[in-house]
């Protein structure tokens, strides 16, 4: 969604992991503004993944043409590039959290992909990256080793770079695509 500059989301049903807002100063330059929200003070694996998130909706607002699908999809592109800027771990360790507390069980979803997705964005970057993705398994939770695990094999049947060489990226861009300041949380 494009903003005017300076406005930003609000969530209404939860508090946001973080914000990114592009303001305007008196002398009229543009500045980035980031956000997090402070009940992530005790946990520095979300804060890194929202900070990262949030640094991904930074570089992307400086973009010339919108993501691939455009900007209506910008919060999933957005965190694709948090996995790409190397904060994959990251990101897929708190997009969903499942635990017991004093009042029963509770969950939470941080992010716009969910954790499947996630892990295997992570795959496929090592692996175009050169590294081994499997170097991951001792920073994830126990299932996300098992999907990171199918995702390599999956990939390893498959010839990931000729793939991605094949994609003709032209038909993403728009000729008369211009990117607007917009502010996105």
């Amino acid at each position: 969604m494009m903003l005017e500059s300076g406005q930003s989301l609000k969530h209404d049903s939860h508090a946001p992991a973080g914000e990114y807002r592009l303001l305007q100063n008196a002398d009229g330059k543009f500045y980035a503004q980031i956000g997090y929200n402070p009940s992530q003070l005790g946990n520095p694996h979300k804060r890194i993944a929202t900070f990262a998130h949030e640094l991904s909706h930074y570089l992307m607002s400086s973009a010339k043409i919108p993501p691939p699908g455009g900007w209506e999809i910008h919060e999933l592109t957005t965190d694709l590039c948090s996995v790409y800027l190397g904060f994959g771990i990251f990101t897929a360790m708190t997009a969903w959290n499942f635990e017991g507390a004093n009042d029963g069980w509770k969950y939470e979803r941080q992010g716009y992909l969910n954790e499947p997705m996630l892990i295997t964005a992570l795959a496929i970057w090592e692996t175009v990256s050169g590294r081994d993705p499997l170097l991951a398994l001792p920073y994830l939770k126990p299932h996300l080793g098992k999907d990171l695990r199918k995702a390599v094999k999956y990939l390893q049947k498959r010839d990931i770079m000729e793939e991605i060489d094949s994609i003709d990226l032209s038909q993403f861009v728009a000729e008369d695509s211009q990117v607007e300041e917009n502010s996105i949380s």
